[in-house]
């Protein structure tokens, strides 16, 4: 038997046995609580989880509709039913309206089962779907987080229309307003000998459908050079033809200078949800209905005035599922629930989540058809926007020369990226899940311990030291930002590691070289000055180290 936790909402406790009855015969083990006022209902509501609801409609202290208004103030998602000794017109279109999921009279029972295995499926199926966008969004908000601690820009170039896309961090990047909005804006700040370099780098990787990067010099608002680092990939149409270049931008001044790069990468997407349109309407046993034709003639731009002119607008693909499944929820007096899709006056297909239900009277003969409408086709884009978000977001993370690690609270491993997953030559399913103790060795846990406290406190910081692997050779910057809760408590953190060795290396290199210039002044027995190319004097020492002033023209004199 099928376990079947029903909260039930009934003043007659001889109804409420006779249902019992009827749930046990369709094969369902029923945990059930009776209860007849709002109290009691939210009471019920609160202690238990329940599978779904079954309300009487008239009751001398509560009603159906003010049951499902309490049931929408809990936000709960419970399937709502109602089983009424009498439901005229006017109440199946207010009930419908307001979010019964079906109704049914008393002593009609008899595809109460299905129906209640129809309304479980459907709700497990929008859990899951609750679930799969609450996922993508945290996924947007690591990337938000990724591009947060990362300090790079994120551009997009349309190659239709030439018009360019900088992120607020591209602005601050180049050191100008938000005012870029061509290539040519762009163009202006690069360095007039790096710009057919520039260029044709971009060019050959469209044509060859390769990876774009290229190095180039800038000269911002101040007239000081700057080295930037672009990386990026065209998007390709289904003709083949380009259609954008998305890329980052990177200030790599310091890595000219010291002869490394320190290199993070980014990007940005964004999905929006908008609100879908309803429309109700009634019709006959054939779909009839001049309210409904209304609608689809203003929908398609075209003059409906029949059935077969609204089947002529349905993708033919969904034709035949949408009348066998209409047909059959005529015959099984049951929902009949899809989405199809529409061609309108725009000259393109639209989705339509359709939901109606056959109504019967009394004596069992059709009345009508009620149903809604509800234009889904911003979510239908958006849900498949936030899938090519997420797929970019794990491009993005995976190339990026930098280790990305997300841990909860109990410092166990939430995300990690492809170069943290190589840096440790652990697969992925190792990793995730799992105490990060169990990933470093002994000695570095210990090592990295209270670092991973202080920023569970909640403070960002940062920290450059030798690597705790075994190659203890690597030095390494750690960047620390802690993950709040929607209540500003901290809930984990995420860890940015970069390898900054050759920078350091060349930084070496720089003062054992001016060591050895300072010792070669001591030791000469020379005056030895230095001047810039205007003449002047910079430094000048004499044999005992006495340092002089000028310019070389007065040292010359002297």
């Amino acid at each position: 038997m099928k376990h079947l936790r029903a909260l039930i909402i009934e003043d007659s406790e001889d109804d409420c046995e006779i249902l019992l009855r009827h749930l046990r015969q369709n094969n369902f083990q029923v945990e059930y609580l009776r209860v007849e006022t709002a109290e009691a209902m939210e009471d019920a509501l609160e202690q238990q989880e329940w599978q779904i609801i079954l309300s009487d409609f008239s009751m001398p202290r509560f009603d159906g509709l003010g049951a499902l208004a309490t049931l929408h103030q809990t936000e709960l998602d419970i399937p709502f039913i109602i089983i009424s000794g009498t439901i005229g017109e006017d109440t199946a279109v207010q009930s419908m309206l307001a979010g019964v999921d079906d109704y049914f009279i008393k002593g009609k029972l008899g595809r109460l089962g299905p129906a209640i295995e129809r309304e479980l499926a459907e709700a497990e199926n929008r859990a899951e779907r609750h679930r799969v966008e609450a996922e993508l969004e945290e996924n947007k908000k690591r990337l938000q987080l990724a591009l947060l601690g990362s300090g790079m820009g994120v551009w997009e170039w349309n190659l239709q229309t030439d018009a360019i896309f900088w992120s607020p961090e591209c602005y601050k990047i180049y050191g100008v307003e938000a005012s870029a909005e061509t290539l040519t804006d762009f163009t202006k700040l690069v360095h007039p000998e790096d710009l057919a370099k520039l260029v044709s780098a971009g060019q050959i990787a469209i044509d060859s459908h390769q990876k774009y990067s290229a190095e180039f010099r800038i000269i911002n608002p101040h007239g000081e050079i700057q080295w930037l680092a672009n990386n990026g990939l065209a998007e390709y149409g289904t003709n083949g033809l380009p259609v954008r270049l998305i890329g980052t931008v990177q200030d790599i001044t310091e890595r000219k200078q010291a002869e490394n790069s320190l290199r993070e990468s980014e990007e940005n997407f964004r999905a929006i949800i908008q609100a879908t349109t309803q429309f109700v309407w009634r019709a006959d046993k054939y779909g009839a209905g001049t309210e409904l034709f209304q609608w689809f003639s203003e929908l398609s731009g075209r003059n409906i005035s029949d059935v077969f002119g609204i089947i002529d607008l349905i993708h033919p693909d969904d034709i035949e599922i949408a009348q066998r499944s209409r047909k059959k929820a005529f015959q099984d007096k049951t929902v009949f629930n899809m989405v199809i899709r529409v061609f309108t006056k725009n000259n393109e297909y639209c989705y339509l989540a359709t939901r109606s239900v056959p109504v019967f009277n009394q004596d069992g003969s059709f009345r009508e058809w009620i149903g809604t409408f509800n234009d889904i086709t911003d979510r239908m884009h958006t849900e498949e926007a936030l899938r090519k978000n997420e797929a970019q977001l794990k491009l993005v993370s995976d190339t990026v020369p930098t280790l990305i690690m997300q841990l909860d609270a109990r410092l166990h491993v939430l995300f990690t990226n492809k170069p943290c997953l190589q840096f440790f030559g652990l697969p992925e399913a190792e990793i995730l899940g799992t105490h990060i103790s169990k990933v470093f060795n002994e000695t570095a846990y210990k090592l990295i311990l209270p670092e991973f406290e202080r920023v569970l406190t909640g403070e960002p910081f940062i920290v450059e030291r030798l690597s705790f692997q075994e190659d203890s050779s690597r030095f390494l910057r750690f960047n620390y930002v802690p993950d709040f809760d929607e209540k500003g408590n901290v809930q984990g953190f995420f860890a940015f590691v970069i390898d900054l060795t050759e920078n350091k290396r060349s930084e070496e290199k720089l003062r054992k070289s001016e060591e050895r210039f300072r010792s070669l002044v001591n030791a000469t027995a020379q005056i030895v000055w230095t001047a810039d190319s205007n003449g002047i004097l910079q430094s000048a020492h004499t044999p005992h180290g006495a340092p002089l002033g000028g310019t070389s023209d007065n040292m010359m004199d002297e």
